[in-house]
């Protein structure tokens, strides 16, 4: 009955639903948030009414307090010419990133280590975690499920690069933080350090910085990622000293609107309200990846433990905390803690002498 299931449609259909469900059901039927969704919500019906498309607007006036670029909001402008001007439409892309997202990681994981079973319980672990399925993420009209594909795009395409060494995929992970760029600015960045840490350790670091694709790659980057900046200062002096007050280490340096916490502040909500039902599977998903480091299977586990919670550590050291910075590592986490279920459910099917698959 376990082989047939798992060779059948069901489970494909069981997962849809699963994940469908709540991304989609009752988006449009609760009132708009504040602060950030609700300034986004202005910034679009502006631009839909036919404001300049390079420049937001709030209140008629260009938008200096929210300087991001407006990737996001370009597409809630398009859905609302779509569904017209409503909750849905505005909430619309983030439920739609968050679905690209959960298919993203499962054909990732079926496809490069052979495991459906891996990749269904990666899905149903990120599904269930409240830090990603939550008000300002998933169900918002918020940057941050726009902002978590590109990232998961970017980040799992430098491991299929680390494992393939094909250059394609330096090309993809410049375009996925492109768009990272393009939706939340200096944030769709803060993946990196974590990365390289994974390439130092792989050994990998100083051959991609002798690749030319690698240089191509960070030229297809800036190409993708930095016009907006210019064409915007261009239509809208006094932009670029906005970012740099708002974006470069502004958040970082010093707390927001009073947004102040301790060190622990991410581990605290990690472990007691965002990634409560998981987080004990994810330090024996970590040791099941060491072990087994000289495998695909522990290769990608441990690259996706390095970037989540390299990516953890680097914002609280930010003084700027807010409950939904941490949402970009969930996918990276999911893909631990499932790993750790997964070998738990192989080991109890081999020692009933059933294979797993």
């Amino acid at each position: 009955m376990y082989r047939i299931f798992q060779k059948s449609n069901l489970l494909y259909l069981a997962l849809l639903v699963l994940v469908a469900v709540p991304l989609f059901a009752g988006l449009g039927s609760f009132t708009i948030r504040l602060w950030d969704e609700s300034r986004l919500a202005a910034n679009a019906v502006e631009m839909y009414e036919g404001g300049n498309p390079w420049v937001t607007y709030f209140n008629g006036a260009p938008d200096m307090w929210n300087t991001k670029p407006p990737l996001m909001i370009w597409l809630q402008v398009a859905s609302m010419k779509l569904w017209g001007v409503n909750e849905w439409a505005l909430r619309c892309p983030s439920a739609v990133a968050a679905l690209c997202t959960f298919i993203l990681l499962f054909r990732l994981i079926q496809q490069r280590t052979g495991s459906l079973l891996w990749a269904a319980l990666t899905v149903i672990v990120l599904v269930t975690t409240r830090g990603y399925i939550d008000l300002h993420v998933t169900r918002t009209g918020d940057y941050d499920a726009l902002l978590i594909l590109w990232t998961t795009i970017g980040g799992l395409s430098v491991w299929k690069y680390t494992e393939t060494q094909s250059g394609r995929w330096l090309y993809t992970a410049a375009i996925g933080f492109g768009l990272a760029v393009l939706t939340k600015s200096i944030a769709g960045l803060l993946f990196l350090p974590a990365i390289a840490i994974y390439l130092l350790l792989s050994g990998q670091l100083r051959d991609l910085l002798s690749r030319r694709d690698t240089y191509l790659a960070i030229l297809v980057f800036l190409l993708l990622a930095l016009p907006y900046y210019f064409i915007r200062e261009h239509y809208n002096p006094g932009y670029l000293a906005a970012v740099k007050e708002n974006e470069l280490g502004g958040r970082f340096l010093e707390a927001k609107e009073a947004n102040a916490g301790h060190w622990s502040f991410y581990l605290s909500w990690l472990t007691g309200r965002d990634f409560l039902f998981w987080f004990a599977a994810l330090p024996f998903g970590i040791w099941l990846g060491w072990k087994q480091r000289h495998s695909r299977n522990g290769r990608l586990v441990l690259f996706a433990a390095i970037t989540g919670l390299g990516f953890l550590f680097l914002i609280s050291l930010a003084k700027t905390k807010l409950g939904w910075y941490d949402a970009p590592i969930y996918p990276y986490l999911a893909i631990v803690s499932a790993f750790a279920i997964y070998r738990a459910v192989q080991y109890l099917y081999t020692s009933r002498n059933i294979r797993p698959v």
